[in-house]
Parts: C-alpha cells; sequence; structure tokens
C-alpha cells in the first residue's frame, strides 16, 4: 500500500465506505496514534486541511467505537494535531508492509484481495475508490472493482448509472465496462448510463475517452467533451449535448418533457422500491425540478398536482390510478 492508497483509505473511513477488516486496520492505528501521542513534526502539509481531516477522523472513530480515555491528561500542540492524519497513513502503510506490532498483526486483509461492490445509497451515493478516483451512483446502481485497483489496469464493472471523476494516472489506465461496451480513460469526467434492458449511454464532460464495442471490437469511437455516444443494436451513434444536464441527477431530479412512465421509473430506481406501469400507456408527459431530499410521498403528490394523474406509492410500488 502506497502512502496515497493509505490516505484514501482514511477517505473511505471518514465516508463510511470501509469494508469491517479496513474499519478494523484504521481503528487500531487510530487508537496506537492516540495512545502514544507520537506525531512527526517534520511532515509538510496543509496544516488547516490536515487538522479538520484529523477531527473527522476521530469523530468517526468515536462514532463506532468507545472514546477513548489516556491515563495521565497531556497537552497536544497544533502542529502535532494538524500532522496527526499524515501519521496514521505512514503506519498504516508500515503495518501493510511489516505488521511490526502483535495488538494488530491478525488484522485479516483478506478483503483487499477480494472484489469489492458498491451499490447505491440515497444519503451517501459519493465514493472514493482506491486510486483516489470519485464515483457518484445512480439509483439502482453498483460498482464492482478488483483487489483495490491494484493492477497495471484499473478496471471496474458498472450496472446502472454512475458519475466517474478519474484521478489520472498514466501508466494505469481506467477501463469501465458494462453492457456491451468498454470505455479507458487515463483521467477524465464521465457519465455511463448503463441499465439492463436499455441502450448504453456515455457523456464525456471532460478529458478524452475511448469506448469500444465489446460484442464488435471493430467499433471503437472517441469521445470529445460534449459528446455523448448511444450503443444499441446497430453500434454508436454520437451527438452533441449539454454535459451539466445530463450530470444534473447528481443535484436532482430534472424532468424536461420526460414521459411520466420514464420519470417514474428514475424515482423508483432513486427511492429503491418498485413501479407498476400496466396503467402508464397514455399518461402525459412531466416538466419539473424536484430535490432529491424530498420523501417520495411528497414527490407523488406534486406530481399527481401537476399532471392531473392519480401516482400512488402502495406497498412499496408506484402505481397510478
Amino acid at each position: 500500500m502506497t502512502p496515497q492508497e493509505a490516505e484514501n483509505l482514511l477517505a473511505r473511513y471518514v465516508a463510511q465506505q470501509c469494508t469491517q477488516d479496513e474499519e478494523n486496520l484504521v481503528n487500531s492505528w487510530l487508537n496506537k496514534v492516540l495512545e502514544e501521542r507520537k506525531f512527526p513534526e517534520s511532515f509538510s502539509m496543509d496544516m488547516t486541511t490536515k487538522a479538520e481531516d484529523w477531527e473527522k477522523l476521530i469523530a468517526e472513530k468515536n462514532r463506532r467505537m468507545p472514546v477513548y480515555e489516556p491515563r495521565t491528561r497531556s497537552i497536544i500542540r497544533p502542529a502535532a494535531v494538524a500532522t496527526a492524519i499524515a501519521a496514521v497513513a505512514i503506519g498504516i502503510v508500515a503495518l501493510v508492509y511489516y505488521q511490526p506490532f502483535t495488538k494488530v498483526r491478525d488484522v485479516n486483509m483478506a478483503a483487499a484481495n477480494k472484489d469489492t461492490t458498491i451499490t447505491h445509497q440515497k444519503k451517501d451515493f459519493k465514493t472514493v475508490l482506491p486510486d483516489g478516483s470519485i464515483v457518484y451512483l445512480n439509483g439502482a446502481s453498483k460498482l464492482r472493482y478488483p483487489k483495490g485497483l491494484t493492477d497495471k489496469e484499473r478496471n471496474v464493472f458498472l450496472e446502472g448509472e454512475a458519475y466517474f471523476e478519474v484521478r489520472a494516472d498514466r501508466n494505469r489506465p481506467f477501463i469501465v465496462s458494462c453492457s456491451g461496451q468498454q470505455l479507458q480513460v487515463i483521467g477524465t469526467h464521465f457519465n455511463v448510463r448503463s441499465y439492463n434492458g436499455e441502450d448504453v449511454v456515455t457523456t464525456l464532460v471532460e478529458g478524452a475517452v475511448k469506448v469500444t464495442n465489446t460484442r464488435n471490437k471493430n467499433q471503437e469511437i472517441r469521445l470529445q467533451p460534449g459528446d455523448q455516444s448511444t450503443l444499441n443494436a446497430a453500434g454508436f451513434e454520437v451527438k452533441q449535448v449539454d454535459p451539466n444536464s445530463v450530470i444534473s441527477w447528481k443535484n436532482e431530479f430534472v424532468f424536461n418533457e420526460t414521459p411520466l412512465k420514464t420519470a417514474l421509473k428514475e424515482l423508483a430506481r432513486w427511492y429503491d422500491v418498485g413501479v407498476d406501469s400496466s396503467r402508464m400507456e397514455n399518461v402525459p408527459t412531466l416538466d419539473a425540478v424536484y430535490g432529491k431530499e424530498e420523501p417520495l410521498p411528497k414527490l407523488l403528490k406534486e406530481i399527481s398536482r401537476s399532471t392531473k394523474v392519480n401516482v400512488l406509492l402502495r406497498n412499496n410500488v408506484i402505481t397510478v390510478e
């Protein structure tokens, strides 16, 4: 594990995205740092940022574990507190390579050698990957990646929709595989929509990407910012779009003359409920913007009022009467 990977592990710990084994590892080192009060004074960093990071780490640790009470009172100098996160990161690296302390020697790291699967969570759908890349997962979506992304190629596997902010690494391309498509980048921002039974839609926000039709590898395209590719049975279709509009789902529900059936399917995915579309053949379109923090029943009432269609949530299934 490199220092950068250690810092990414700490970021996932604060974001509550660690596996149990990773959480045990961080907790062990936080306890040791707190007990010994040994921080590297010579470590050069942004003091304000690192102090804030340290406070977040300790707050998260105290939420999960009883607060550590030292045997004697001591005062930690501000500079030492500010550099604590670096101490923990360095400690984790040392642990992984050398495992010198018997108290944490038996921490099970087997999970790091298995595939990790991340699923959509409404309140926390932003994920920091082990390489420092950031992923936002839309409703009914999941992302899988192997071995902490430590291979020469950073391979991830997507089901559903996700927005990626890939950390640049020219020596290790980032590859997203989904239904019938493989996308390769070095470092860029893009959105991929790949729900089961739908065409695969890729939208490039910045940088450049190479997209390959895995069913016909002779079909390969390169996208520029603002390009949107759609992969269907006939192959790729590319057009120019407003990428900010495409990725607006990260902040709110935006429906612009959207068929009500489609809009309700989007809501069902986000709120993890079912949808009965049997009575939605002749329903109107929807023009509206809704916040993603709103309770689903409240949204359905607003939709019913604006469309004059009675939309209900019954037994965790959205239906129309």
